[in-house]
């Protein structure tokens, strides 16, 4: 909550990128998060860390995205992230 590394959502250099879909899971698979169509490289739309309102214990999650190019090619993204408080 310093205004730093608030929230988790995917960077490109290319801000016209869309996130057709973004999914955070814990460590046995439990979907925590999950958002679709949205910009890319804008932190408020993205996850803040928290389930159903709450904030989560520290540790790794997994991220699953899919994105499009203007073009309309799609890739997948995969990998994990460390939440710290």
């Amino acid at each position: 909550d310093d205004g730093l590394n608030d929230a988790f959502t995917i960077y490109a250099k290319d801000p016209n990128i869309k996130i057709k879909d973004l999914r955070i899971f814990n460590r046995w698979g439990d979907l925590m998060w999950s958002k679709t169509n949205f910009p890319c490289c804008d932190e408020m739309q993205g996850w803040d860390g928290s389930f159903k309102g709450q904030k989560l214990n520290p540790g790794v999650y997994v991220y699953y995205a899919i994105v499009e190019t203007p073009a309309g090619k799609q890739y997948v993204l995969k990998g994990d992230i460390t939440l710290l408080h």
